[in-house]
């Protein structure tokens, strides 16, 4: 609610304000059990904090943003960002849970849930630092490269958060 509240303060004709409210309207519809299982999540995990040694997963770096939380969201970001044209995120869950995961984890509302709510963080992000660079507060061209070539890209994870959401309560 307070992130959404954020979203329509910053502007109420935001690009991706369709898909931010399908979002919003989405998560506040299908809101998560409380009894959810809790570990340490890492927060931003992804390909760029891993590094691997002879074709092996050596270590997981950059976690800064880790937190006690739900395991479905560092799931939701691999179902996200790393499994795409790489695996099937039903085979996934079937090594996750015989590498010891817990199924629960893996919960398809779960993961759905933060499958939108982590690219309502990208978008949130983005208007932000949209606003900052049309004010004249940030005018380099990393700011501008973000605020019009990943705007386009977070529509298109936020077109696939909403697809395995709505697959998900179909």
């Amino acid at each position: 609610r307070e992130s959404c509240a954020a979203w329509n303060k910053l502007t109420p004709k935001a690009p991706l304000s369709l898909t931010m409210a399908l979002s919003y309207a989405w998560l506040l519809a299908h809101p998560l059990p409380k009894e959810r299982p809790y570990c340490i999540v890492h927060g931003d995990f992804g390909s760029h904090n891993m590094l691997v040694r002879d074709g092996r997963l050596a270590a997981v770096v950059d976690w800064e943003l880790a937190y006690i939380g739900d395991p479905a969201d560092d799931l939701a970001q691999v179902r996200m960002l790393l499994l795409p044209g790489v695996m099937e995120w039903k085979d996934f869950v079937r090594e996750y849970v015989a590498a010891g995961g817990d199924p629960r984890a893996c919960d398809e509302q779960a993961v759905a849930w933060f499958c939108v709510s982590l690219m309502i963080k990208h978008g949130l992000f983005n208007l932000n630092m949209r606003t900052t660079f049309l004010r004249g507060e940030r005018t380099d061209v990393g700011a501008a490269s973000l605020i019009t070539h990943y705007n386009e890209r977070i529509c298109q994870y936020q077109a696939r958060a909403l697809t395995i959401a709505m697959n998900t309560t179909a």
